[in-house]
């Protein structure tokens, strides 16, 4: 008479056996898995919605491209690009030109100056706008272009 045995050599009558209420343990881990899962994707997501939310409150200074040459530009979001994405905004674009400015502010708007809010931004367009028009008066203060 052959018996058969499993892989751990044993007969089948002295293979425990379940009793047949138990619950498998995988089963009862998998929906715990997914929700694990599902929360922390939640989690995730929810940060990338917030930052993303919050940056687009943020406005800066910076420069942008003119009929003319470089002007003086308002912009809402992030001064530096995010994963090589820009998701900063022009928001305004004044008539200062960048040339026009003293040097030290045109170092500054070339590197973005970033503001508290979109008042703010239009006040320091127009603080830079009034030192364009001392640079263009009959008395330039230090650091003014030359003008030919």
């Amino acid at each position: 008479e052959c018996r058969r045995h499993d892989a751990g050599g044993l007969d089948e009558a002295e293979v425990p056996r379940r009793h047949p209420d138990a619950v498998d343990v995988r089963v009862v881990q998998l929906p715990v898995r997914l929700l694990e899962a599902t929360l922390l994707l939640g989690l995730v997501v929810g940060a990338a919605v917030g930052w993303y939310t919050w940056s687009q409150g943020q406005y800066f200074v910076a420069t942008t491209p003119g009929t003319t040459g470089e002007v003086v530009a308002v912009f809402r979001g992030p001064t530096e690009p995010l994963f090589g994405v820009d998701l900063s905004r022009l928001v305004e674009t004044s008539t200062v030109g960048v040339a026009e400015l003293p040097e030290f502010e045109q170092d500054q708007v070339a590197g973005a100056i970033v503001a508290e809010n979109l008042q703010d931004a239009r006040d320091i367009v127009q603080r830079l706008a009034d030192e364009a028009e001392r640079c263009a008066g009959d008395n330039p203060p230090a650091g003014c272009p030359e003008t030919p």
